[in-house]
């Protein structure tokens, strides 16, 4: 019986993706994700927020434990946090440590967490217990410079003189169509984005707030 050329050669064919194929699908089965838990030195498995600090170390905060655990691929390192809440834990390219806390922000630096009294977080928070904080979005301008969004503005906290911590409105909520800030996103250019109820404002392009 004659055999047919071209069916020969399409066996042949097929043949041969399928063993150039067999070792990528059984690569498949495997994934670079690892996963961290309490038995690998986290503070506590279950984790309520996530950070990626300098260097890329990942900075997360957890839901009962007070405390902190960053990861920097390798090992684990868990420290003391100001208190139990839902809101990040930000660093800056200088290793300051940033979160926000029921009466303003708290910074850590040698070893230990210092209040920032800011009048307008306590008020928002106020009458709250500390695990029902809502979240405040955060970035850090540079050091000592952070910007803080809250519902009803955008306002920045700086204390490059020590001596003489202050905070500036920059934005009133008030005074654009989202009537009430929810979110915000800080471009490469410098530029401001905020959500809103009703939609998103951009702020120009604010070299001051240009990602160190």
């Amino acid at each position: 019986m004659a055999i047919d050329t071209m069916t020969t050669r399409k066996g042949r064919f097929l043949l041969a993706v399928f063993i150039l194929l067999a070792p990528m699908a059984r690569a498949q089965r495997y994934s670079d994700w690892r996963i961290y838990r309490a038995p690998d030195g986290m503070a506590e498995s279950a984790c309520v927020s996530v950070t990626v600090g300098v260097n890329e170390k990942v900075i997360t905060k957890h839901i009962n434990a007070d405390s902190i655990s960053e990861l920097d691929g390798y090992s684990i390192k868990s420290f003391d946090s100001p208190e139990i809440g839902r809101n990040r834990v930000y660093e800056s390219s200088g290793g300051q440590l940033w979160t926000v806390s029921a009466e303003g922000l708290q910074e850590y630096r040698d070893g230990a967490w210092r209040l920032h009294p800011i009048p307008e977080i306590a008020k928002l928070f106020r009458g709250l217990a500390s695990p029902a904080l809502p979240l405040v979005p955060m970035h850090i301008i540079k050091q000592n410079r952070l910007l803080i969004l809250l519902p009803d503005q955008l306002i920045e906290f700086n204390i490059e003189n020590p001596d003489a911590p202050h905070t500036i409105v920059l934005q009133s909520a008030s005074q654009t169509g989202l009537q009430k800030f929810l979110g915000m996103t800080i471009a490469r250019d410098g530029s401001v984005w905020v959500s809103g109820p009703h939609g998103l404002e951009l702020h120009g392009n604010n070299p001051q707030f240009k990602i160190e």
